[in-house]
């Protein structure tokens, strides 16, 4: 805006009394202008928010005892934190809604029967902890952590093994999971995503059949719905299957940075490249107004 006043200021000069100097100057202004404004942005100092979750479940006769900490690793303080308990599609919130200071701690402990969480086949079962919380921005972020319970069983080992690998997400990106069956029976495997609430898939849950032995790659689609760039996302793939009477459940972490999402407008208006668009539009305009002075002179001459 700075830059656009003072060249059409030139321009009305021009009318009155031209003068090369007099345009230079003012179009050094203005790229001294932009230069200062865009090295004051890139010097501002940013805050960030990095919150470690501390999981201990309890399984008891009638009901999962839950204790959770979550302490705040970030350089500014996280508002509205809310822990919400998942087992079995059963979620439970933990306490209130509060604030946790930088460097501060805060705990929880509640329980969840297993008639509510509709537990009926022994097995190992996953519970998830996702973490909401704001900045003082008011973004808002999620935290995701999950650890394993054995209900009725004991040493309780799934046969079948997979590996995510990291995924650059800006727009929807397309990842897979390689899913190998180490048993000779085949398998019917439900597969969750366990994501934050900023990043969403295409389908979930995925069902597929794997054959004895069989390695399989299942492809899905990943969309940033909220994800702010440069971020960084653990993220768990859940499989789960039931055979002789039980239930098995095996977890594989992966990890998502967010990128941004190189629009026409993101390359044009970065820092670098106003410079040199100002730079050459600068340059185009006094080269014109030149080329216009002297026409003028030669045809008063004539």
């Amino acid at each position: 805006m700075i830059g656009t006043a003072l060249v059409f200021q030139c321009y009305l000069n021009y009318s009155k009394k031209f003068s090369i100097s007099r345009c230079f100057k003012i179009f050094t202004a203005v790229l001294y202008s932009l230069t200062m404004t865009f090295s004051f942005c890139n010097t501002a100092k940013a805050s960030f928010l990095s919150m470690r979750t501390t999981l201990n479940s309890t399984v008891m006769e009638k009901e999962l005892a839950i204790k959770l900490s979550v302490q705040n690793l970030g350089d500014e303080d996280a508002f509205n934190v809310q822990p919400v308990v998942n087992l079995n599609n059963k979620t439970v919130a933990l306490g209130s809604i509060s604030t946790v200071k930088q460097g501060a701690s805060l705990a929880w402990e509640d329980s969840i029967t297993f008639q509510d969480a509709n537990l009926k086949t022994p097995g190992s079962y996953p519970v998830i902890v996702t973490l909401h919380y704001h900045d003082a921005n008011g973004y808002s972020f999620s935290a995701i952590t999950v650890s394993f319970i054995e209900y009725k069983t004991k040493g309780l080992f799934s046969n079948i093994v997979a590996k995510a690998g990291e995924v650059n997400l800006s727009g929807p990106t397309k990842a897979s999971l390689h899913v190998k069956n180490m048993d000779k029976r085949d398998k019917e495997i439900r597969l969750t995503f366990i994501l934050p609430k900023e990043i969403s898939v295409d389908k979930d849950p995925k069902e597929f059949r794997l054959k004895g032995g069989e390695t399989k790659e299942v492809t899905f689609r990943l969309s940033n719905f909220s994800a702010l760039p440069k971020s960084n996302y653990g993220v768990y793939y859940l499989m789960e299957y039931e055979m002789d009477g039980r239930h098995f459940s095996e977890l594989t972490a992966g990890k998502i940075q967010i990128e941004a999402e190189r629009s026409l407008s993101s390359v044009v208006f970065n820092q670098r490249n106003l410079i040199i668009i100002s730079a050459v539009f600068g340059g185009l305009f006094i080269l014109f107004q030149f080329n216009i002075h002297k026409i003028l002179l030669g045809s008063r001459g004539k």
